[in-house]
């Protein structure tokens, strides 16, 4: 920059520069480096420039000139001259002191109120410590720069009338502003009170439209959907009603897991007020539809059941799905639909502590392994038996939870957060606005609108209940980016059945969901499917479910690959079959073409990869670009491997060589 900076030149010293250029070129390098939101100086200067426009003084030997209004002073005004030259310069010096601030206050602002946002997206992403060391960073930056002691008044007037910038006196209601938040923060993480949520809501409201930046705003954005939805889905004001789905993880499927039980909660003015629990068979047994089951689960079953209606990704049709099923048994309207995998129980006992049923411990290393043995292996003689154990442990689970300490409440409420992202916890609500949200949040769990590349691999149990648990699952995506451009991926979903002391086997149907224009060239190592009884269903009086019907009409089988295909949420489905003994290990390998190419104006490659519920997965990335690929290429994290604990998004930007 060259504001304020005396240099030599010609044996002249310049003394002050013109005020317009030196404020424009603050503001310029402001924008340059630390992107706040500047206050636009133009108008206000113009106003001004008439009385305050100088340019630069030059002493040369023996004459002072001053230029004003584009007249030459002469000699003869000497003494105005040198009084001007007296008032610029400690113009100069003063001015130099505020600008440092402003820049001090433009380089902190966006870093504080990013702390801000930062600590809430660490927030929502199961990241409590880091969301208050975020803040603990920060804290009192701005007590440690003060306004200059000396500040005469009539210079304060010209600076306010000059820029009118609300730097000047902003550190104090700014600091204040600060503060509530962190307190409201770090409140909400410690009692879970959506009033201390929205304490730091409204905190922020104020500090995040003082940056002009997109990136953090639209965070915000979706930040801001969060904590609306959970003022709503609470029921702040007023009463809701929720149908409750548990689904057991140890026999994976679409959207987590086995649906063994259902419930009911009612919430009112913001507290629980009833819970109830039910086991899924006997609602099988009060059903009288006869519905035609989805084509893998004809395998295990003849008639589609409550406890096999969680069979779509995506969790909005599913949650759809099952309210139709349920709507002739419930006694009153509910506002959604909350499904918690098995997964999540575990993981609040390692912060709650274990559980006592009729002397047996339950804890965070074998309620999987009991839920299993309870409901699977036929410990227990009857459906009535596995029921009252699992009400039991929920019941105290409960109350556990209730008496929790407020460190813990803490540490939950960051679990929370976290279940909502890796989709142990999936929600959907009938209310159209709050459901919008939820997905504008990326919190719906559903299959993502994405023209483009895109992968979910999804893998369901089928007549192998409770092995998941001894499932490992790989997925290795290789992207081949030719020289003209034309993609190619090469996927391989590797799959390892890990305990030898079981004699049984895991079948699994496995989903790979592409663009729904991608061109697959090979499938190689599928399974055969296993058999199915026949059965004449028109003649026994079944009925086709639309959503199915719909799927089947451009649905076609490969019999040289064992794949079938079919179009669902604007995507291509390859569904496979993959059936293990125990110890061992398989592989499909899918060799498909992308419909489009990188090319100058398509210049980048963007891949969007979404989780199944109930499973993470090993995932390796790697791409490969040909030799005489005309460009070049702005990431060069070709390769990358990371656990597949949420949805991810991976990118690269093309540039000409």
């Amino acid at each position: 920059m060259n504001y304020y900076r005396r240099v030599k030149r010609n044996n002249v010293w310049p003394v002050i520069y013109d005020v317009k250029p030196a404020i424009s070129d603050w503001e310029r390098e402001v924008k340059l480096r630390f992107r706040p939101t500047i206050i636009n100086l133009k108008e206000t200067i113009n106003k001004e420039k008439e009385s305050l426009t100088f340019k630069p003084i030059k002493i040369e030997t023996t004459e002072l000139y001053l230029r004003k209004k584009g007249k030459l002073l002469k000699p003869s005004f000497l003494i105005l001259s040198l009084f001007l030259l007296i008032f610029s310069i400690t113009f100069f010096f003063n001015r130099q002191l505020v600008i440092k601030q402003k820049i001090f206050f433009a380089q902190n602002k966006p870093v504080l109120v990013n702390s801000l946002t930062a600590s809430f997206e660490s927030l929502s992403q199961g990241q409590g410590e880091l969301a208050l060391k975020y803040l603990q960073e920060n804290k009192g930056v701005l007590l440690s720069q003060r306004k200059p002691d000396y500040q005469p008044a009539f210079y304060q007037k010209l600076l306010a009338q000059l820029t009118n910038n609300p730097y000047l006196n902003l550190d104090e209601e700014y600091l204040k502003t600060l503060n509530e938040a962190e307190n409201a923060l770090e409140l909400f993480l410690e009692t879970g009170q959506i009033e201390d949520l929205e304490k730091y809501q409204k905190a922020m409201a104020y500090l995040v439209p003082l940056l002009n930046d997109n990136q953090t705003n639209q965070s915000w954005f979706k930040i801001n959907n969060l904590i609306n939805n959970l003022n709503q889905l609470v029921a702040k004001k007023g009463s809701k009603n929720y149908l409750l789905l548990f689904q057991d993880t140890n026999t994976l499927r679409p959207t987590g897991g086995y649906l063994g039980y259902y419930g009911f909660l009612k919430i009112e003015n913001g507290q629980a007020v009833n819970l109830s629990i039910n086991n899924s068979h006997n609602l099988d047994l009060a059903l009288e539809s006869k519905i035609i089951p989805p084509e893998p689960l004809k395998v295990i079953s003849t008639n589609w059941l409550f406890h096999d209606l969680n069979w779509f990704f995506d969790f909005p049709v599913t949650a759809n799905k099952i309210l139709a099923f349920i709507q002739p048994f419930l006694k009153e309207p509910v506002d959604g639909v909350i499904a918690i995998n098995s997964s999540f129980f575990p993981e609040v006992l390692k912060i709650i502590g274990p559980l006592n049923i009729k002397g047996r411990e339950i804890n965070e290393n074998n309620f999987s392994q009991l839920l299993s043995n309870e409901i699977y292996s036929n410990r227990l003689l009857t459906a009535n038996d596995q029921f009252v154990f699992f009400s039991d442990f929920i019941n105290l689970f409960v109350e556990k939870i209730k008496s929790c300490s407020a460190e813990q409440r803490k540490i939950l409420i960051n679990l929370l957060f976290d279940s909502l992202k890796n989709k142990d916890i999936q929600i959907y609500v009938l209310n159209k606005e709050w459901q919008r949200d939820l997905e504008q949040s990326d919190l719906a769990a559903k299959i993502k609108d994405s023209d483009d590349d895109y992968l979910a691999v999804i893998a369901s149990n089928i007549g192998s209940e409770g092995r998941d648990q001894f499932i490992h699952q790989t997925i290795n995506l290789e992207v081949q980016i030719k020289s003209d451009g034309q993609i190619d991926n090469i996927l391989t979903i590797f799959r390892h059945y890990d305990d030898t002391s079981l004699k049984n086997i895991e079948q699994a149907e496995i989903r790979v969901y592409l663009p729904s224009q991608a061109k697959i060239l090979e499938v190689q190592n599928s399974s055969k499917a296993p058999s199915i009884k026949s059965i004449d269903y028109q003649k026994k009086g079944f009925q086709e479910d639309d959503t199915l019907s719909q799927l089947k009409e451009n649905q076609w089988f490969d019999g040289k690959n064992q794949t079938t295909y079919y179009f669902e949420n604007k995507k291509l489905v390859a569904s496979n079959w993959m059936i293990l003994k125990a110890g061992e290990t398989k592989k499909i390998v899918y060799r498909y073409q992308l419909p489009f190419k990188v090319t100058k104006e398509h210049n980048f490659y963007r891949l969007n990869i979404q989780k199944q519920a109930g499973i993470n997965s090993d995932f390796h990335f790697l791409l490969k670009i040909a030799p005489d690929f005309p460009y070049q290429v702005n990431n060069q994290n070709f390769s990358q491997n990371f656990v597949l604990n949420q949805d991810r998004e991976i990118s690269f930007e093309f540039y000409n060589q």
